[in-house]
């Protein structure tokens, strides 16, 4: 740290003793803003605020997942009053469901004898964007995520398992979290139920059911504070700094198809309600600038009609290594891309339909032998058999959410697909699987895995989102910038409402848990940027 907590307590009170000029502009009282117009309008619709009553605070954070509760806790640590704003009735966001944070060189990473070159990080991850990530900020974010890891173990009390990866190519910076027992468990519980303990302690003031409506502005354009709606009123917070952490779009059908010019019903989404973009859109108000705002983070496809990420039904088609055709019964990808769920979701949702193939040796393996490809975090465990699996696809089957037949033409037919043409493919996939090269796609020997014993078994694959990941063009200090390029003062945005640390693709296959290390250490980061004093 570069700052001590004296400094930044020092720093903090100077500001302070400016607050009530910085602040004199903001006028919270029947105030009018736009809401951002919709997608291809010009237009835009006033709304009205008029708060039923006025509070201060030194800073407001709105949102509660990874990104706001890092924010919130490392601000109070350092002595700023912060109000933390959630509007579900729980905390932690889509946050909850995830699994590691990303990071490297973390105390865990030291522990193991391991270290990593920054630099080779940084310029591995902007090859894999094509440098259309942000330098400085994305520098900054590898140079300090291991930092944040030890910060949440040292400071705040969160516990890891280990660190490792989901994809093969990955550094091991996936850190996944345990529980007060030593097990591996999700964010929810490792992680934001010790933040929000934190909160408690550091004397947060955590509002749950407490949704923001709109940012408070000065004369000058800053942002001096937030509305927000607690029942049916309306209420101001005033404040020198905001710090927007809503979780991005993903939810939003309007803006997700001004962004992604995807069919908002195709795409399976994973994780909690309330990511509607309000960050994003309050900010866009202001004129900020976004930051390819189309990158989502494609998730594992969806078969066999599961409704939660870990069914075992959907498990066996979705993240192993299985023939993948496409509309026209044709082969399209590499099969080892199936736990790259970025790449792997790329190539998935570059076809009008995809479907997922396998056969009656296939299954039986999973289910009395050993699973390739499981997820410790979600009690799936590679290498050990799946022993529900069977059972549970041939429910499927019985529900309509997956296709079996004796051939593989009358699968097709059931597929809706060209029997010759589907007949063909697996003739070909077959024959690389004997000889266990793939001069095609490039996939390994162990992730061929032949279509040869009846019954033959195939699910529609969907493709599914875990959450957007393109929002907010931030700086290197998280603040929003405009389109001029310059910063809206007292505006920050982290997580998934910011993006410029990355491109056009989750980068899973380089800092496996990126997106949740990017929260962690953004918004812990931002705080000490805040409370420095150095924002005004």
């Amino acid at each position: 740290m570069d700052l001590s907590r004296r400094s930044f307590i020092s720093g903090f009170a100077a500001a302070g003793a400016v607050a009530a000029a910085g602040l004199a502009g903001c006028s919270p009282k029947s105030e009018e803003t736009k809401s951002a117009p919709a997608a291809g309008s010009d237009a835009a619709e006033a709304v009205k605020h008029d708060p039923k009553g006025t509070e201060s605070c030194d800073l407001v954070v709105v949102g509660s997942g990874t990104a706001g509760m890092c924010a919130a806790v490392r601000a109070a640590q350092l002595g700023a009053n912060v109000i933390l704003l959630e509007k579900n009735v729980l905390v932690g966001g889509s946050s909850g469901y995830a699994e590691g944070i990303g990071a490297v060189n973390s105390y865990m990473h030291k522990k193991a004898g391991l270290s990593f070159d920054d630099n080779e990080v940084f310029l591995r991850t902007q090859e894999y964007h094509h440098w259309s990530a942000d330098s400085a900020v994305l520098r900054r974010y590898i140079e300090n995520s291991g930092a944040t890891i030890d910060w949440l173990h040292d400071d705040c009390g969160v516990e890891f398992y280990t660190a490792t990866v989901t994809a093969p190519t990955s550094y091991p910076s996936w850190h996944l979290g345990a529980d007060e027992n030593g097990n591996v468990t999700r964010i929810s519980e490792s992680t934001i139920k010790v933040l929000q303990k934190r909160c408690e302690e550091l004397g947060v003031d955590l509002r749950t059911e407490s949704p923001a409506t709109g940012l408070m502005t000065a004369d000058d354009g800053s942002v001096c504070g937030v509305y927000f709606q607690k029942g049916r009123d309306e209420y101001a917070i005033e404040a020198k700094n905001v710090i927007l952490a809503t979780g991005g779009y993903s939810n939003n059908q309007e803006m997700w198809e001004e962004f992604t010019k995807l069919d908002f019903d195709r795409v399976w989404n994973w994780g909690a309600d309330g990511r509607d973009g309000d960050g994003i859109r309050w900010a866009r108000e202001l004129g900020a600038d976004l930051h390819i705002p189309s990158n989502l983070m494609f998730g594992s496809i969806r078969c066999a009609g599961a409704a939660e990420f870990e069914d075992h039904a959907g498990w066996v088609f979705s993240w192993e290594p299985a023939l993948r055709v496409n509309q026209d019964g044709v082969r399209f990808m590499n099969e080892a891309l199936a736990a790259d769920f970025s790449r792997g979701g790329n190539a998935v949702i570059a076809q009008t339909k995809a479907f997922v193939i396998l056969d009656k040796a296939y299954l039986d393996k999973m289910t009395d032998e050993a699973l390739p490809v499981g997820l410790e975090s979600v009690g799936i465990i590679s290498g050990e058999p799946l022993t529900d699996a069977r059972d549970l696809v041939e429910a499927a089957v019985q529900k309509g959410d997956v296709f079996k037949a004796d051939t593989i033409e009358d699968l097709a037919k059931q597929m809706g697909v060209d029997p010759a043409a589907l007949a063909k493919t697996v003739d070909e996939f077959n024959a690389c699987c004997a000889a266990g090269v793939d001069e095609k796609f490039g996939a390994t020997a162990e992730a061929l895995v032949p279509v040869a014993t009846a019954p033959f078994y195939a699910s529609v694959a969907q493709p599914t989102v875990f959450t957007s990941v393109g929002g907010l063009r931030v700086d290197e200090r998280l603040r929003v910038l405009d389109t001029d390029g310059q910063p809206i003062k007292g505006l920050f945005a982290v997580g998934t409402d910011a993006s410029s640390y990355t491109g056009r693709d989750y980068d899973v296959g380089i800092m496996s848990g990126a997106e949740q290390g990017w929260c962690a250490t953004g918004g812990r980061l931002a705080a000490e940027y805040i409370v420095s004093g150095k924002a005004e």
